[in-house]
């Protein structure tokens, strides 16, 4: 009897493993190849909670201006490398935690000889209405840079389920932390032609203008080359009317849109935009040669709609 007991036992914990097991399958499969939670939009088609906010490529909130749309590097970079913010109370002690690691995690990448280059902080009296209100919302989104003497509210929607991961709030942080290429997204570089095929055949009609591209008078790529590794690269299937992809690296073996943590370049980008170290020069090399840089970087944007 005792050995009946014993096989009946088993046979329920293999089945509850089984079990167990399609649960987490299920979990998996909200998540993509690349590591970006999804979701299905009004139409049923699978979409990233970067692409569903509605803003400029997905998740880039523009301001209105009411002057050029020309932005000097010192008008969106935040003095000192410093970011203050609020987090909303919508969210759990352990959400909060999560949003403050991926910020601990960004400043360590970034630092140098362990000095911060880039800090966030929480906001004090003085920060006046230069800070960032982290706020659960629609997707994932934020304001590219400071904007230096406009007033709104600079907020960073950080949907809760499906934002909270390390790396996409990196991915939103780096567009809080400036309006050069490096923290816009990747496949609008000035280049990209020589490294990705756009299917615009494939791109939901009304979303093709996310996949313009910048002019080389527009945009500062701060002496770094095309990195398909980068966390602001889109993947391969952002914005599809028909789940094909609508970005094709022309090289084949080359993976693109990882959301795991910043490339060597995002980091570079980072040190180079905040005058933090010196800058290897633009090359395809692992080693690149050294020069030092401060220049401001000067960018234009869309006019906010």
């Amino acid at each position: 009897i005792d050995q009946r007991h014993h096989i009946i036992k088993q046979d329920q914990v293999y089945k509850m493993t089984i079990i167990y097991s399609l649960i987490l399958i299920v979990f998996t499969l909200a998540i993509n190849l690349h590591g970006i939670p999804i979701e299905k939009d009004s139409f049923q088609r699978q979409r990233s909670f970067e692409e569903i906010g509605g803003y400029f490529q997905g998740d880039i909130r523009i301001p209105q201006l009411t002057r050029s749309v020309a932005v000097v590097g010192d008008y969106v970079r935040w003095p000192g490398g410093v970011v203050p913010y609020t987090i909303s109370s919508d969210y759990s002690t352990a959400d909060r935690n999560i949003i403050i690691n991926a910020m601990r995690t960004l400043e360590s990448l970034a630092a140098v000889n362990n000095v911060l280059c880039v800090q966030f902080r929480d906001k004090i009296d003085s920060d006046g209405q230069y800070y960032i209100m982290i706020q659960n919302g629609v997707g994932c989104s934020a304001y590219v840079g400071r904007y230096t003497g406009v007033t709104f509210d600079r907020i960073v929607t950080l949907q809760n389920p499906g934002c909270l991961d390390t790396a996409t709030i990196m991915h939103e942080l780096m567009h809080v932390l400036g309006n050069t290429i490096r923290f816009d997204h990747e496949q609008t570089r000035p280049d990209r032609n020589n490294y990705v095929q756009i299917i615009w055949a494939n791109i939901i009609p009304d979303q093709q203008h996310n996949f313009n591209q910048y002019s080389a008078s527009d945009v500062n790529t701060l002496n770094t080359p095309y990195d398909y590794g980068s966390l602001m690269h889109y993947p391969r299937n952002y914005f599809s009317v028909n789940g094909g992809d609508t970005i094709v690296p022309l090289n084949s073996s080359i993976t693109i849109g990882q959301r795991s943590t910043l490339s060597q370049y995002d980091i570079q980008a980072v040190r180079t935009f905040y005058g933090c170290s010196a800058a290897p020069t633009t090359t395809t090399t692992t080693k690149p040669a050294i020069t030092t840089t401060k220049t401001p970087t000067t960018t234009k944007r869309p006019r906010g709609g």
